[in-house]
């Protein structure tokens, strides 16, 4: 692969091991988060909420319980604010 072989000459940590180390991270993440479960898609009930997320994608701790207590069986998506330093 050309863009892993790219990578794996510009930088120090190979590209695989940056993966690697990147999910680890976002598994740490989602654990903190309390009351969220990962589930394959066809595995999700009827009615859950849902936050689709990628391996460079973090959660705040309280995002179960925000989002429960502000749920609205209306809506179709909820925006949660981004913080910046």
């Amino acid at each position: 692969m050309p863009k892993l072989a790219a990578w794996d000459a510009t930088f120090t940590v190979p590209y695989r091991a940056f993966r690697s180390e990147l999910r680890r991270i976002a598994h740490l993440n989602l654990s903190s988060v309390e009351g969220a479960t990962c589930a394959a898609w066809d595995a999700i009930p009827d009615g859950a909420l849902v936050a689709p997320v990628d391996d460079d994608d973090w959660f705040a701790p309280d995002l179960v319980t925000v989002l429960g207590a502000r749920h609205d069986p209306e809506a179709v998506a909820y925006r949660w604010p981004s913080v910046s330093s």
